[in-house]
Protein backbone atom coordinates (compact mmCIF):
# COMPACT_ATOMS: atom_id res chain seq x y z
CA UNK A 1 0.00 0.00 0.00
CA UNK A 2 1.78 3.28 -0.72
CA UNK A 3 0.70 6.76 0.72
CA UNK A 4 0.55 10.22 -1.09
CA UNK A 5 -0.70 13.76 -1.74
CA UNK A 6 -2.02 16.09 -4.39
CA UNK A 7 -2.03 19.38 -4.55
CA UNK A 8 -5.14 21.34 -5.10
CA UNK A 9 -7.70 24.56 -4.48
CA UNK A 10 -8.13 23.85 -1.23
CA UNK A 11 -4.20 23.03 -0.76
CA UNK A 12 -3.02 19.09 -0.60
CA UNK A 13 -5.25 15.89 -0.67
CA UNK A 14 -4.06 12.89 0.82
CA UNK A 15 -4.55 8.67 -0.14
CA UNK A 16 -3.71 5.58 0.22
CA UNK A 17 -3.78 3.10 -2.60
CA UNK A 18 -2.67 -0.61 -3.97
CA UNK A 19 -2.85 -2.19 -7.36
CA UNK A 20 -1.19 -1.99 -10.50
CA UNK A 21 -3.74 -2.64 -12.91
CA UNK A 22 -6.79 -2.88 -13.75
CA UNK A 23 -9.86 -0.86 -13.10
CA UNK A 24 -10.12 2.34 -10.57
CA UNK A 25 -12.33 2.03 -7.40
CA UNK A 26 -12.33 5.68 -5.71
CA UNK A 27 -13.14 5.01 -1.62
CA UNK A 28 -14.59 7.85 0.10
CA UNK A 29 -14.77 7.09 4.17
CA UNK A 30 -17.40 8.69 6.46
CA UNK A 31 -16.96 11.62 8.64
CA UNK A 32 -15.22 12.07 10.92
CA UNK A 33 -12.79 8.82 10.22
CA UNK A 34 -9.84 8.86 7.39
CA UNK A 35 -8.90 6.53 4.43
CA UNK A 36 -7.31 4.40 7.41
CA UNK A 37 -10.52 2.56 7.51
CA UNK A 38 -9.84 0.84 4.25
CA UNK A 39 -6.62 -0.27 5.71
CA UNK A 40 -7.93 -4.27 5.68
CA UNK A 41 -9.63 -3.30 2.24
CA UNK A 42 -7.15 -2.06 0.02
CA UNK A 43 -4.44 -4.98 -0.07
CA UNK A 44 -7.48 -7.08 -1.62
CA UNK A 45 -8.63 -4.80 -4.12
CA UNK A 46 -4.98 -3.89 -4.78
CA UNK A 47 -5.04 -7.74 -6.04
CA UNK A 48 -7.49 -7.45 -8.85
CA UNK A 49 -8.12 -3.27 -9.29
CA UNK A 50 -6.43 -0.07 -8.71
CA UNK A 51 -8.01 1.05 -5.66
CA UNK A 52 -7.22 4.83 -4.02
CA UNK A 53 -9.27 5.81 -0.85
CA UNK A 54 -8.95 9.69 -0.42
CA UNK A 55 -9.06 11.43 2.99
CA UNK A 56 -11.84 13.75 2.89
CA UNK A 57 -10.69 17.34 2.65
CA UNK A 58 -10.73 18.37 6.82
CA UNK A 59 -9.81 15.22 7.67
CA UNK A 60 -6.64 13.52 8.10
CA UNK A 61 -3.77 14.67 5.80
CA UNK A 62 -6.49 16.18 3.72
CA UNK A 63 -6.33 20.17 3.80
CA UNK A 64 -9.99 21.85 4.62
CA UNK A 65 -11.84 24.40 3.28
CA UNK A 66 -9.62 27.54 3.64
CA UNK A 67 -13.19 29.28 4.91
CA UNK A 68 -15.29 27.32 6.69
CA UNK A 69 -18.00 24.82 5.70
CA UNK A 70 -18.81 24.27 1.93
CA UNK A 71 -21.34 22.03 -0.16
CA UNK A 72 -21.28 19.01 -0.62
CA UNK A 73 -20.89 19.30 -4.48
CA UNK A 74 -17.89 21.48 -3.23
CA UNK A 75 -16.35 18.61 -1.75
CA UNK A 76 -17.03 15.86 -4.23
CA UNK A 77 -14.95 18.55 -6.54
CA UNK A 78 -12.07 18.63 -4.60
CA UNK A 79 -11.95 14.91 -4.34
CA UNK A 80 -12.48 14.89 -8.36
CA UNK A 81 -9.85 16.81 -8.90
CA UNK A 82 -7.39 14.71 -6.53
CA UNK A 83 -8.52 11.91 -8.87
CA UNK A 84 -7.79 13.30 -12.08
CA UNK A 85 -4.17 14.52 -10.60
CA UNK A 86 -3.62 10.79 -10.67
CA UNK A 87 -4.19 9.93 -13.75
CA UNK A 88 -7.77 8.57 -12.87
CA UNK A 89 -10.03 8.39 -16.02
CA UNK A 90 -12.83 6.27 -15.57
CA UNK A 91 -13.22 5.09 -11.68
CA UNK A 92 -15.98 3.21 -9.91
CA UNK A 93 -16.95 5.16 -6.39
CA UNK A 94 -17.55 3.32 -3.16
CA UNK A 95 -18.76 5.48 -0.03
CA UNK A 96 -19.21 4.61 3.57
CA UNK A 97 -22.43 6.50 5.35
CA UNK A 98 -21.67 9.91 5.17
CA UNK A 99 -18.64 8.97 2.14
CA UNK A 100 -21.80 7.57 0.45
CA UNK A 101 -22.92 11.13 0.02
CA UNK A 102 -19.67 12.07 -1.20
CA UNK A 103 -19.73 8.98 -3.52
CA UNK A 104 -23.04 9.62 -5.32
CA UNK A 105 -22.06 13.35 -5.85
CA UNK A 106 -18.85 12.48 -7.06
CA UNK A 107 -20.19 9.78 -9.52
CA UNK A 108 -22.48 12.51 -10.94
CA UNK A 109 -19.72 14.64 -11.48
CA UNK A 110 -17.70 12.37 -13.26
CA UNK A 111 -20.57 10.43 -15.14
CA UNK A 112 -19.67 7.18 -13.70
CA UNK A 113 -21.10 3.91 -15.07
CA UNK A 114 -21.27 2.00 -11.38
CA UNK A 115 -20.85 3.18 -7.67
CA UNK A 116 -21.50 0.89 -4.55
CA UNK A 117 -23.02 2.49 -1.51
CA UNK A 118 -23.27 1.58 1.76
CA UNK A 119 -25.39 3.00 4.38
CA UNK A 120 -26.66 5.92 2.25
CA UNK A 121 -29.41 7.69 5.15
CA UNK A 122 -32.16 9.51 3.90
CA UNK A 123 -33.65 12.54 6.60
CA UNK A 124 -36.58 14.71 6.11
CA UNK A 125 -35.84 18.35 5.47
CA UNK A 126 -36.40 19.34 9.51
CA UNK A 127 -34.46 16.52 10.56
CA UNK A 128 -31.67 17.07 7.85
CA UNK A 129 -31.40 20.62 9.26
CA UNK A 130 -31.78 19.33 12.68
CA UNK A 131 -29.05 16.72 12.59
CA UNK A 132 -26.55 19.50 11.14
CA UNK A 133 -26.95 21.80 13.51
CA UNK A 134 -26.55 19.71 16.57
CA UNK A 135 -25.05 16.20 14.94
CA UNK A 136 -21.39 17.08 15.66
CA UNK A 137 -21.46 20.19 18.28
CA UNK A 138 -17.65 21.10 19.47
CA UNK A 139 -16.13 19.05 22.24
CA UNK A 140 -14.56 20.60 25.34
CA UNK A 141 -12.28 18.75 27.12
CA UNK A 142 -13.37 17.68 30.38
CA UNK A 143 -10.65 17.29 33.51
CA UNK A 144 -12.74 13.98 34.59
CA UNK A 145 -12.91 12.17 31.02
CA UNK A 146 -16.21 12.80 30.71
CA UNK A 147 -15.97 13.92 26.97
CA UNK A 148 -14.28 10.44 26.24
CA UNK A 149 -17.03 8.60 27.51
CA UNK A 150 -19.82 10.74 25.75
CA UNK A 151 -18.01 10.14 22.34
CA UNK A 152 -17.45 6.30 23.52
CA UNK A 153 -21.23 5.80 23.98
CA UNK A 154 -21.68 7.83 20.81
CA UNK A 155 -20.31 5.52 18.58
CA UNK A 156 -21.48 2.42 20.36
CA UNK A 157 -24.98 3.27 18.51
CA UNK A 158 -22.59 3.09 15.01
CA UNK A 159 -20.15 0.37 15.68
CA UNK A 160 -21.52 -2.23 18.42
CA UNK A 161 -19.82 -3.09 21.74
CA UNK A 162 -18.53 -6.37 20.00
CA UNK A 163 -15.43 -5.10 18.77
CA UNK A 164 -13.73 -2.41 21.18
CA UNK A 165 -10.64 -1.62 18.64
CA UNK A 166 -12.83 -0.13 16.11
CA UNK A 167 -14.63 1.75 18.85
CA UNK A 168 -10.81 2.93 20.05
CA UNK A 169 -10.08 4.21 16.45
CA UNK A 170 -13.58 5.63 16.06
CA UNK A 171 -13.49 7.68 18.97
CA UNK A 172 -9.55 8.45 18.48
CA UNK A 173 -10.34 10.15 14.70
CA UNK A 174 -12.20 12.62 16.63
CA UNK A 175 -9.26 13.10 19.27
CA UNK A 176 -6.87 14.24 16.90
CA UNK A 177 -8.90 16.16 14.82
CA UNK A 178 -10.84 18.31 17.61
CA UNK A 179 -10.99 21.76 16.12
CA UNK A 180 -11.89 20.23 12.40
CA UNK A 181 -14.11 16.30 13.05
CA UNK A 182 -17.22 18.40 12.34
CA UNK A 183 -15.94 19.84 8.88
CA UNK A 184 -18.09 18.10 6.47
CA UNK A 185 -21.24 17.17 8.58
CA UNK A 186 -23.51 20.34 7.75
CA UNK A 187 -22.96 19.77 3.91
CA UNK A 188 -23.88 15.91 4.40
CA UNK A 189 -26.66 15.95 6.26
CA UNK A 190 -28.27 18.32 4.49
CA UNK A 191 -27.42 16.23 1.16
CA UNK A 192 -30.20 14.71 -0.37
CA UNK A 193 -29.40 10.99 -0.15
CA UNK A 194 -32.43 9.91 -2.00
CA UNK A 195 -32.79 12.48 -4.99
CA UNK A 196 -29.13 12.05 -5.57
CA UNK A 197 -29.46 8.65 -6.14
CA UNK A 198 -32.35 8.27 -7.96
CA UNK A 199 -30.72 11.20 -10.27
CA UNK A 200 -27.67 8.59 -10.99
CA UNK A 201 -30.14 5.73 -11.74
CA UNK A 202 -31.62 8.07 -14.40
CA UNK A 203 -28.32 8.47 -15.89
CA UNK A 204 -27.97 4.93 -16.16
CA UNK A 205 -25.48 4.55 -13.07
CA UNK A 206 -25.75 0.71 -12.08
CA UNK A 207 -26.07 1.42 -8.07
CA UNK A 208 -25.54 -1.16 -5.74
CA UNK A 209 -26.76 -0.08 -2.26
CA UNK A 210 -25.03 -2.33 0.77
CA UNK A 211 -27.81 -2.29 3.75
CA UNK A 212 -25.92 -2.91 6.91
CA UNK A 213 -28.35 -4.90 9.46
CA UNK A 214 -29.28 -3.93 12.30
CA UNK A 215 -27.57 -0.10 11.88
CA UNK A 216 -27.96 2.46 14.10
CA UNK A 217 -27.53 6.11 14.56
CA UNK A 218 -27.52 6.42 18.01
CA UNK A 219 -27.72 3.05 20.50
CA UNK A 220 -31.52 3.60 20.30
CA UNK A 221 -32.06 5.05 17.09
CA UNK A 222 -32.20 2.71 13.83
CA UNK A 223 -30.67 3.89 10.45
CA UNK A 224 -33.25 4.66 7.59
CA UNK A 225 -31.85 3.42 4.55
CA UNK A 226 -32.20 5.29 1.16
CA UNK A 227 -34.85 3.20 -0.90
CA UNK A 228 -34.27 4.04 -4.21
CA UNK A 229 -36.45 1.89 -7.62
CA UNK A 230 -33.54 0.84 -10.13
CA UNK A 231 -31.13 -0.10 -7.37
CA UNK A 232 -29.59 -3.30 -6.18
CA UNK A 233 -29.85 -3.68 -2.84
CA UNK A 234 -27.56 -5.78 -0.24
CA UNK A 235 -28.17 -6.71 2.93
CA UNK A 236 -24.94 -7.38 5.07
CA UNK A 237 -25.08 -9.39 8.48
CA UNK A 238 -23.12 -6.61 11.02
CA UNK A 239 -23.90 -3.32 11.79
CA UNK A 240 -22.28 -0.01 11.09
CA UNK A 241 -19.08 -0.15 8.93
CA UNK A 242 -18.99 -2.86 6.57
CA UNK A 243 -15.53 -2.71 5.18
CA UNK A 244 -13.52 -2.48 9.22
CA UNK A 245 -15.51 -5.44 10.07
CA UNK A 246 -16.26 -7.65 7.16
CA UNK A 247 -13.56 -6.61 4.77
CA UNK A 248 -13.15 -9.99 2.51
CA UNK A 249 -17.14 -9.71 2.16
CA UNK A 250 -16.92 -5.44 1.12
CA UNK A 251 -14.09 -6.47 -1.18
CA UNK A 252 -15.90 -9.54 -2.87
CA UNK A 253 -19.43 -7.76 -3.29
CA UNK A 254 -17.55 -4.33 -4.96
CA UNK A 255 -15.59 -6.68 -7.20
CA UNK A 256 -18.59 -8.52 -7.91
CA UNK A 257 -20.53 -5.10 -9.10
CA UNK A 258 -17.60 -4.54 -10.75
CA UNK A 259 -17.68 -7.61 -13.39
CA UNK A 260 -14.12 -8.63 -11.33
Amino acid sequence: MLKGYTDGHWGQVHHRRAGERGPWVVLLHESPRTSAVYRRVLPLLGERVRAVAFDTPGYGGSDGPPDGHRSLDEFAARLLEAARALGIGEFVPVGLKTGSDLGTELALQAGCARAVLSSPEIFDAARAEHRAATWAPPIVPDAHGGHLRALWDKNTGLYGTDSPRDLTEAVGDVLTNLDGYATAYPASLRYDSRAGIEQLVDTGCDVLLLRPEGARMTVTEPVEFADVPGTRVVTVPVPGHVATRMPDEFTARVLEHMGE
